[in-house]
């Protein structure tokens, strides 16, 4: 009994000896101003990144939405005919459909490749639906635009859009 008390009291001086509990506390204080800081510093660099991520897209969306405009145009202005392939001149920028003349209208046949700045960008006429009411010839054309970073096939956007024209 005598051995059990001895160890009561060791422990009892022991708890009443606060000289170490100052280290503690300073080493789990610590702990958490490194995690706090390492946790800001994750969080900088992720919002750089995505950042970055954000503008290469957006610069892709844009040379999509300009491939669109671009057949939208070529729609537009279609001069092409039964015996010869339309094209289409837009500044220094010559659109030829390709199509060996078999359509009098820009149809599924009608698809182009055009490099704008750093993106190739390929346009394509996915489907075409044509009606007749009287005299009055409406077309709706689905138009699906991909542009491709040149530099990094990583960096992509599609744009579909759906262009109605009346002839």
């Amino acid at each position: 009994m005598k051995g059990r008390r001895r160890q009561i009291k060791k422990c009892t001086n022991t708890l009443r000896n606060r000289d170490g509990i100052a280290l503690i506390a300073t080493l789990i204080l610590g702990m958490i101003a490194i995690s706090f800081t390492l946790t800001m510093v994750y969080l900088a660099r992720e919002g750089t990144r995505v950042g970055g991520v954000e503008g290469r897209y957006q610069a892709a969306l844009q040379a999509a939405n300009g491939g669109a405009d671009l057949m939208i145009d070529f729609i537009r202005h279609y001069s092409g005919t039964s015996s010869q392939p339309a094209r289409f001149n837009a500044g220094s920028l010559v659109i030829n459909d390709g199509s060996n003349g078999a359509h009098h209208y820009p149809d599924t046949n009608t698809r182009f490749n055009v490099t704008l700045g750093n993106y190739l960008v390929s346009v394509t006429i996915t489907k075409t639906q044509c009606t007749i009411e009287s005299t009055t010839f409406k077309c709706l054309h689905n138009i699906v635009s991909q542009a491709t970073n040149t530099s990094s096939a990583n960096e992509k956007a599609t744009v579909e859009v759906l262009y109605k024209v009346t002839y």
